[in-house]
Formats: C-alpha cells, sequence, structure tokens
C-alpha cells in the first residue's frame, strides 16, 4: 500500500502522500523552530509536556529539575509534577515518545479533535510501522492514504472521518 505512517523528517507526507508539512530544514521537527513540539521552552503548544533528552541538551533544564519537578509519562517525555494527564495531553506525549513519528489514531485522536469526555486513563492509539510500545501505547499498523492524516497543533493525526472509522469498526 505504500504507507509510512511518520511524520518526516523532510517536506514530504506522514501517510503516504499528498499532505506536506511545514517542516524546518535546520531540526527536521514540524513546525520550525517556533513551532517544536515539546519542549518547556516552547510555550504551552504541547501542553507544558516536554521530552527530557532535549530539554537537557538545550540547557534548559538539569537532571535534578527534571526529577524534581516533572512526572514521568512516557520513556524520556514528561509533564509538570501536579499537571492534569488528560487523554489529548497522553497522546501528545505518546506522539513525543514515538520521536514525532506515527499519527495518533482512534479515541486518542478523537481526543485532539476536541472530544473532552475520553478519560485520560485510557491506552493511546499511535499507528507506525515499527510495533514495540510501553504499557499505555497500542500500536496500530493500518494504512493510511494521505487524505485519512492531517495536522492538530503539532501532531499527526487521523481526519475526523478516519477516526469515526476506526472507532466505529473496533467497538
Amino acid at each position: 500500500c505504500g504507507c509510512e505512517p511518520s511524520v518526516p523528517s523532510s517536506a514530504d507526507t506522514p501517510c503516504g502522500g499528498g499532505f506536506v508539512s511545514h517542516v524546518s530544514a535546520t531540526n527536521g521537527r514540524v513546525g520550525g523552530s517556533a513551532g517544536l513540539v515539546g519542549g518547556a521552552w516552547q510555550g504551552p503548544r504541547m501542553d507544558k509536556l516536554i521530552v527530557g533528552s532535549e530539554a537537557i541538551a538545550a540547557g534548559v533544564l538539569t537532571r535534578h529539575e527534571l526529577r524534581q519537578h516533572y512526572d514521568t509519562v512516557f520513556r524520556d517525555v514528561y509533564l509538570p509534577a501536579g499537571a492534569e494527564l488528560t487523554a489529548g495531553v497522553r497522546a501528545k506525549a505518546a506522539y513525543l515518545w514515538a520521536g514525532r513519528q506515527g499519527v495518533i489514531c482512534g479515541v486518542s485522536a478523537a481526543a485532539l479533535h476536541g472530544n473532552s469526555y475520553i478519560s485520560g486513563d485510557r491506552v493511546v492509539e499511535l499507528n507506525r510501522q515499527r510495533r514495540n510500545a510501553p504499557k499505555g501505547i497500542v500500536i496500530r499498523g493500518d494504512c493510511l492514504s494521505s487524505d485519512e492524516c492531517t495536522m492538530v497543533g503539532d501532531v499527526a493525526v487521523t481526519t475526523p472521518a478516519r477516526t469515526i472509522f476506526d472507532i466505529g469498526r473496533r467497538v
């Protein structure tokens, strides 16, 4: 099917063709340097989620500050201590855990599309080809066409129509 569900490191597609994202040539992340996801130094774009190794490398936090003031959501992905872990925040954390590669799908995509009734305790559904995942993330291996993917902020997600389809067939 020719589908590689991942966010690109160059101006190509997260879902196999046609969906062009804005990628910085200098850092390879969606949105350019002002729109990076996952750093406390970038404001509230990712609900203050940070990738610990990136924050330490940028000199924004020390390992000690990270241990003292942040809770681990997934390996190397942290949320400020005491912050609410909603379904949408968990989905964004899973996207960061996956190295910004993959597409959030199913009920997790519904949360990012604005459904506030989804419990923050639910597992995150992430569509990607690499199958390994920590507890709390379910990997889906669906082949997505370019018209089934979109961006919500800096996160690749399935479109509302594809999200409904996925939820309906898995119920």
